[in-house]
């Protein structure tokens, strides 16, 4: 019959995937709904962060759909979508205090220190995802 041997010494680890931390400023509730499968069912995306710009409506931020009893059952049935493993951490950071702020991304580790740093790794395998003009204009503001 036919035998078959594994050989140790070409086994290989695989490649530690980047760790994506997405950051979204409060949506449509029904678009936060429909969104929470999709981005957790990307196997880079470790981390969802939901802040509060100063142009927000208050209305969506009392929204159901950012509670962990109804995103946590979105999330999971993402990640069975996407075959992945690695759980999704989520802030949600919408009270009166949370507008966005460098105080704000300072507490939750996601400090731009320069312009150049915000389209890189902050740290090996983590990366913070912002889209260029938010990123001049936190780092104008903070100047």
């Amino acid at each position: 019959g036919i035998r078959l041997e594994i050989q140790v010494d070409t086994l290989f680890a695989p490649p530690d995937e980047p760790e994506i931390t997405l950051i979204l400023a409060v949506p449509f509730p029904m678009r936060i709904k429909a969104l929470w499968p999709v981005i957790s069912s990307f196997s880079a995306v470790t981390r969802v962060v939901i802040v509060k710009g100063q142009l927000s409506n208050p209305e969506f931020n009392a929204t159901k759909n950012l509670l962990p009893e109804v995103y946590t059952s979105l999330i999971e049935k993402g990640m069975m979508q996407g075959g992945r493993t690695r759980q999704v951490k989520v802030d949600v950071c919408v009270s009166d205090d949370d507008t966005v702020s460098k105080e704000l991304l300072d507490k939750l580790g996601l400090l731009c220190k320069s312009d150049d740093m915000c389209m890189m790794g902050l740290q090996e395998y983590s990366w913070i995802v912002v889209t260029r003009p938010l990123c001049q204009l936190l780092h104008v503001m903070w100047l």
